[in-house]
């Protein structure tokens, strides 16, 4: 068996995320606009923590058969996003995808909320909202500060595999062939509940709707539209949150 860490950290202006240049110059969130002088910002790809740990059994019996067991255990910090204002009135007037980063208001005199929007009064939006800042560590720790690009990461994941193997063998003078079934199990741990080895993960939050630009802005929050939480399920390839077997038979012969 074996334990391990990683831990990865990046930063970049641009990241390779797409075709064509203009868009990388598109996509970037920024405070003060694309064409400011755009400081280093954690990347999309910093990996953050990795932890990975696995362990094997193998028995033989019999004179020609061996049976072999593994688990591989794996625990994933979440990718990086960022808080940025939805799409609305212009705030840095760059192009159609402003990607404005949040300022994160102390109180409530540093925020005009529009009254009336979403049939919430200013103050209902303000209490919403404050408690929102409140109930995330990241918002919390950057009250009337911008938001920094990447500036938070999502949660955790941890996963369990499962592999079998069942080897059938036969020595002929110098030479050993085997016939080899295998029996992979990914996500084992949600095959044994469905509420287990959930792979989550949380897009940019567009959290502010701007409803006037200038020089004297207003915004809007919507506290329906985040009910839910921000978490997401994964559930793309080998890493979904679902469970998968595969089932395999090779011959071996040395």
């Amino acid at each position: 068996g074996s334990v391990s860490y990683s831990y990865g950290e990046a930063e970049s202006i641009f990241d390779g995320t797409s075709s064509q240049n203009s868009s990388q110059w598109r996509n970037i969130q920024t405070v003060n606009g694309k064409n400011a002088d755009i400081p280093l910002g954690r990347s999309d790809f910093s990996a953050g923590s990795r932890i990975t740990a696995n362990v094997s059994y193998e028995k033989e019996y019999l004179g020609f058969m061996k049976s072999t067991i593994a688990l591989f255990y794996e625990a994933n910090q979440g990718s990086p996003y960022s808080f940025l204002y939805r799409e609305g009135a212009d705030l840095l007037n760059d192009d159609s995808r402003d990607n404005a980063l949040i300022y994160i208001p102390a109180n409530q005199s540093e925020i005009v909320l529009r009254d009336g929007e979403n049939g919430l009064s200013s103050q209902q939006q303000w209490d919403a909202l404050d408690a929102f800042i409140e109930g995330n560590d990241y918002l919390r720790s950057r009250r009337g500060q911008y938001a920094e690009r990447n500036g938070s990461r999502g949660p955790w994941s941890n996963t369990i595999d499962l592999k079998f193997l069942q080897d059938f063998y036969i020595n002929t003078g110098k030479y050993k062939n085997t016939l080899q079934v295998s029996l992979d199990i990914f996500n084992f741990t949600n095959l044994l509940n469905k509420d287990w080895g959930k792979r989550k993960f949380i897009s940019d939050v567009r959290l502010l709707e701007t409803e006037q630009a200038g020089p004297d802005p207003e915004f809007s929050f919507n506290p329906a539209s985040f009910e839910g939480g921000l978490e997401q399920l994964d559930d793309a390839g080998l890493q979904s949150s679902r469970w998968q077997m595969q089932i395999g038979l090779r011959y071996i012969f040395n």
